[in-house]
């Protein structure tokens, strides 16, 4: 599902994803595009930039539904979001996909990295839609340098190790993840350097607002 997000996220996606488009009015007012296959995490991911709260239900989006602004505190930022859109992950809104993604100043694509790690069928669907997402891109007036994107691994909590493991060994393996498997495929094809690798869990509120925190603390960092 798409969203309109802090400063830089605008959202986008390909058949069978979901996107979400944010527009914050805080680092330089950027546009956010939240992208990824249903299942990801993104309805998650964008409820906790609008309210602060995990959501522990999921459902499918299946009209555009535009919200009201708020003011959330994350860390040290203080995010103004001017407005929020969240469009449905299907074929038919790909022409609005393709739209969010060439408009936004920040791309965000999350997947489940439990289900990467276990199924073939899945791993190649995602390596599809990061090849849309990653032409999109390149298509953009300015190098794909200065457009960022990121690739989020999400549902970690769902794997046995990293589930029972403390703060400091769930960000091992984290770190780790990337080096095992299907997943420096996964870097490889997202841009390798110019794209940030990132995994974790939307569980809870802290889990939430580590994984947000980075990517937001990232974009600030960049300005």
């Amino acid at each position: 599902m798409p969203v309109f997000l802090l400063p830089w996220i605008a959202s986008a996606l390909v058949a069978a994803l979901g996107v979400g488009v944010l527009v914050i009015r805080s680092l330089k007012g950027k546009r956010f595009a939240v992208l990824g296959p249903a299942g990801a995490g993104k309805s998650t991911f964008i409820n906790f930039l609008r309210t602060g709260e995990v959501t522990l239900t999921c459902e499918q989006t299946a009209e555009p539904i535009k919200l009201d602004g708020k003011k959330i505190k994350l860390k040290e930022h203080e995010l103004k979001i001017a407005e929020f859109v969240d469009v449905p992950g299907t074929k038919d809104f790909h022409a609005t996909w393709k739209v969010q993604a060439m408009s936004s100043d920040v791309l965000c694509y999350l997947f489940d990295a439990n289900q990467f790690s276990r199924d073939d069928d899945y791993v190649q669907a995602v390596f599809a839609e990061i090849r849309h997402v990653t032409d999109w891109r390149r298509d953009r007036k300015k190098a794909p340098s200065a457009v960022p994107l990121f690739v989020i691994g999400t549902h970690l909590d769902q794997m046995p190790d990293y589930g029972v493991a403390g703060p400091e060994e769930q960000a091992r393996l984290a770190s780790m993840l990337w080096t095992t498997g299907s997943f420096p495929e996964l870097s490889r094809r997202a841009g390798g350097g110019t794209t940030k690798c990132l995994a974790g869990s939307l569980a809870t509120q802290k889990a939430s607002e580590q994984m947000v925190g980075r990517v937001i603390s990232a974009v600030a960092g960049a300005e």
